[in-house]
């Protein structure tokens, strides 16, 4: 009964002891996978056919360009994953086309192929700096910044 209350304080500053990791809401962005792939292969662990499902899949997504040659949208497009044909499917098409996000999602489980999460936001940004480009997180930020948030790039100068 007659124990007395003690105020606790905080330990001293011991610079030997590490920081806390601070787990930011940037990190957390940075690890967020940011892709999705459809992989060429069945859940039943059959190869899908016919061999070229990622190009023509990809195609119905695919626009022409300036030079008239056929170019694949920066959203969806084909890769050879483990010699395994696959589609990456960059997850802001679901805000930027729902339908088309909604059709590639409903192909992979109809057709009862395996999906993989992709690559995170960071990964990314390595890779397209390891490649000489300017990242697609800061494209996008000069042209919001520039008023071109739709993505067209405007008429040049």
């Amino acid at each position: 009964m007659g124990q007395k209350r003690r105020d606790c304080k905080p330990a001293p500053y011991n610079p030997a002891m590490p920081e806390p990791i601070q787990d930011t809401a940037a990190d957390a962005d940075a690890q967020r996978p940011i892709e999705l792939v459809i992989m060429g292969i069945t859940q039943a662990g059959q190869v899908f056919r016919p061999s070229d499902w990622a190009e023509r899949l990809c195609g119905i997504m695919s626009a022409f360009g300036g030079d008239h040659r056929m170019q694949y949208s920066p959203y969806v497009y084909p890769i050879s994953a483990a010699g395994m044909r696959c589609v990456v499917v960059d997850l802001r098409l679901e805000g930027r086309e729902p339908m088309a996000y909604r059709f590639l999602l409903s192909f992979a489980k109809d057709n009862e192929l395996r999906t993989r999460e992709g690559r995170v936001e960071e990964r990314t940004l390595l890779a397209q700096l390891s490649r000489g480009e300017e990242p697609a997180a800061l494209a996008r930020s000069g042209r919001q910044a520039d008023g071109q948030a739709d993505g067209t790039g405007g008429a040049g100068g």
